[in-house]
């Protein structure tokens, strides 16, 4: 198998440097991104989402509390309502 001929050119020679080309010297550009404005919204949403704790201390405390003493009550209406609500 002949590797060194690709289209019909022996392949080290295929390259050649093209006349007039000019390199850039001191040329810096830099990627960049711009945002709609629902992006900038739906982004500054999300970091401040991912900066709230996952679990709320504060109300499992309550909750818990209130199971130990016996204080907890569910109100099926509520639950049943609420379920209804979210299957629309």
């Amino acid at each position: 198998m002949n590797i060194g001929k690709i289209a019909g050119t022996n392949f080290p020679q295929g390259y050649k440097k093209i006349s007039g080309a000019q390199e850039t010297k001191g040329v810096s550009k830099k990627d960049g991104v711009i945002l709609s404005d629902s992006g900038r919204i739906f982004s500054d949403a999300l970091q401040k989402a991912k900066s709230l704790p996952e679990i709320r201390e504060n109300r499992v405390s309550q909750v818990s509390n209130s199971i130990k003493s016996g204080n907890y009550s569910v109100d099926s209406q509520d639950i049943a309502k609420k379920l209804i609500d979210g299957a629309v």
